[in-house]
């Protein structure tokens, strides 16, 4: 292909592929989410079910923490005085 041809495709390409991203974002997946996937070589990304709960996704911490770091905010920090 020559260039004229090879930015024709291009254009082509960009508008199917802003199409899909507009499905996706429809059918509830986050824009975040998208962008990782395009930015990892087009692997898919990795979705948990509705519900599962993720650790240090929340209120509890998850099992990366090494014991005694504390949780919430450290008194002090913010200049509380």
């Amino acid at each position: 292909m020559d260039p004229t041809q090879l930015i024709g495709r291009l254009a082509e390409l960009k508008a199917e592929g802003d199409a899909i991203m507009q499905q996706l974002i429809a059918s509830g997946i986050p824009p975040e989410q998208i962008m990782a996937a395009l930015e990892g070589g087009g692997q898919q990304p990795t979705v948990p079910p509705p519900g599962m709960n993720i650790p240090g996704m929340g209120g509890q911490p998850g099992p990366d923490l090494p014991p005694g770091i504390p949780q919430g905010m450290p008194q002090g920090l913010l200049g509380a005085g």
